[in-house]
C-alpha cells in the first residue's frame, strides 16, 4: 500500500484520537501506541513511514524510544511535548528528531509538518557507495562518517547535513 503509515505514540487518548482523525482525513493510515515499550514493538512490526512521538510516556520515555529508533533505522520522528524550552528542543533534535511540536498544538499544523517531513525523507536519494571529500568519508547506507579513519559521532540531522554537503560540494 502506498499510503504512508503514521505511528501515533501518545498516552493521552483524546490527543491521540484527534491526531489520528486529522491524519486519516488527509489520507494517512495510522497506528497507535500509548507507551514507549508498545511503541517500539509496534514500530518494529508495522514499519511506519513516520512516528509522532510524545516525550512523556509511561514505561519508557519518548527520548529513549527515539534513541532506540535511531539506533535501528532512520524512520522520521516528530516529537510532541509540553516542554517548549529551547534546551528541550535542542536535546530532541540532537537525539535525531526530524521536527519538534510543542503542546498545545494545532492538529492541522501537525499534519502539515508530517507531510513536510515525509517529503524531505522520501526526496533523499538512496546511495549505494561511500562518498569522499579529502580525508572525509561518508557511508550513506550505514549512516557513518569518518575523518582520517576516525569515526565521527553525529546525530541523524548532523549526518544528513554532512552527507548533503559532501554529495553536492560548492553549492549552497
Amino acid at each position: 500500500m502506498n499510503t504512508p503509515l503514521i505511528l501515533v505514540v501518545e498516552d493521552e487518548a483524546h490527543i491521540a484520537e484527534v491526531l489520528e482523525a486529522y491524519l486519516r482525513r488527509d489520507g494517512y493510515r495510522t497506528e497507535r501506541a500509548a507507551d514507549g515499550k508498545s511503541a517500539l514493538r509496534l514500530a518494529g512490526h508495522a514499519r511506519p513511514d513516520l512516528v509522532l512521538l510524545d516525550v512523556h510516556l509511561p514505561q519508557l520515555d519518548g527520548l529513549e524510544v527515539l534513541k532506540t529508533l535511531r539506533s535501528s533505522g532512520n524512520t522520521p520522528v516528530i516529537l510532541l511535548t509540553a516542554r517548549g524550552e529551547d534546551l528541550d528542543k535542542m536535546l530532541g533534535l540532537r537525539l535525531g528528531a526530524d521536527d519538534y511540536v510543542v503542546k498545545p498544538f494545532n492538529p492541522n499544523e501537525v499534519v502539515a509538518r508530517v507531510g513536510a517531513v515525509l517529503r524531505r525523507s522520501s526526496a533523499t536519494p538512496q546511495p549505494t557507495e561511500r562518498l569522499k571529500a579529502g580525508p572525509l568519508e561518508v557511508d550513506p547506507v550505514a549512516m557513518v562518517a569518518w575523518i582520517a579513519e576516525t569515526r565521527l559521532e553525529l546525530t541523524l540531522t548532523e549526518f544528513r547535513l554532512l552527507e548533503h554537503l559532501v554529495r553536492y560540494p560548492n553549492r549552497t
